[in-house]
């Protein structure tokens, strides 16, 4: 897979998605051997696991070992959210390619926050969309954009994406914002409706897009975070993971603005010097 960096800011947006809604039973070729795996990482027994998901320890047996027959792909959901595991990492080429299908929401969390330390500064920013969607692709392979908005009150709005296509990522930034969510962060902000907003509020999902807006506590005022799929299996695990992977977002952008910080003040003292 290629990454490539447009720097003239130009449109690069991915080709609508179906927005189709998966479907109620799980594929026939989820990975019930992993839930076994993720729960003795846990320390966790049948019976305990059994008794968090409110079934039969008997069900979750015959779950890890192939036998339940198309269990529901909110069970599947439920188990992937107690055993901090992806939904989408369960089904598919896990089976074939397990070492980087299969990996928890919380090591991926941890690569998010190795890009931020990689890349440093603001104006990488697009680059740094670039090798997230990478990685974040490998448990999650119907994500195609992914895109990130400041709104900062000294220097306006800035759009930055990264958009998978024909082989290769390409990255950048825009002037315009265009996704309906989007622009109902604009909109919030300019109407400085942002102290009145908690502490994280998820915007309705719009067709294959869902946005979720965060109080940023740093001189940017409030981060989008904006995703946007082929196929949204279900609302509420698409919100699940969004929120989960806003999170090393706000700590990157407060590590980039620590070093921002830190530059400036060393430009002004080699000035002085």
């Amino acid at each position: 897979m290629m990454l490539r960096t447009n720097g003239n800011g130009t449109n690069g947006s991915a080709a609508n998605g179906s927005g189709t809604v998966g479907s109620a039973n799980a594929p026939q070729d989820y990975c019930g051997y992993h839930f076994r795996i993720a729960r003795q990482r846990l320390g966790l027994s049948q019976v305990a696991l059994a008794r968090q998901l409110h079934i039969d320890q008997s069900a979750v047996s015959r779950l890890e070992r192939g036998m339940l027959p198309n269990p529901s792909w909110h069970l599947i959901q439920e188990i992937c959210v107690v055993l901090n595991l992806e939904p989408h990492a369960m089904i598919g080429d896990a089976i074939d390619n397990p070492s980087t299908a299969l990996q928890p929401i919380a090591q991926l969390r941890g690569r998010v926050a190795m890009h931020f330390l990689y890349v440093g500064y603001h104006e990488r920013l697009p680059e740094l969309l670039g090798y997230c969607l990478r990685d974040l692709q490998s448990v999650r392979p119907t994500l195609t954009a992914l895109s990130l908005t400041l709104f900062t009150s000294d220097k306006g709005v800035r759009h930055c994406y990264a958009v998978y296509g024909q082989g290769e990522i390409q990255t950048g930034e825009r002037r315009a914002v265009a996704t309906r969510p989007v622009c109902a962060l604009m909109a919030s902000w300019r109407e400085n409706q942002v102290m009145c907003r908690q502490t994280r509020e998820e915007l309705p999902v719009q067709g294959e897009e869902t946005a979720l807006a965060i109080d940023h506590p740093l001189s940017e005022g409030m981060l989008g975070f904006d995703l946007r799929e082929e196929e949204l299996a279900d609302t509420e695990s698409a919100r699940f993971w969004v929120a989960e992977m806003a999170e090393p977002f706000v700590e990157g952008m407060r590590l980039v603005n620590d070093r921002s910080e830190i530059r400036r003040q060393q430009s002004e003292l080699t000035e002085v010097g």
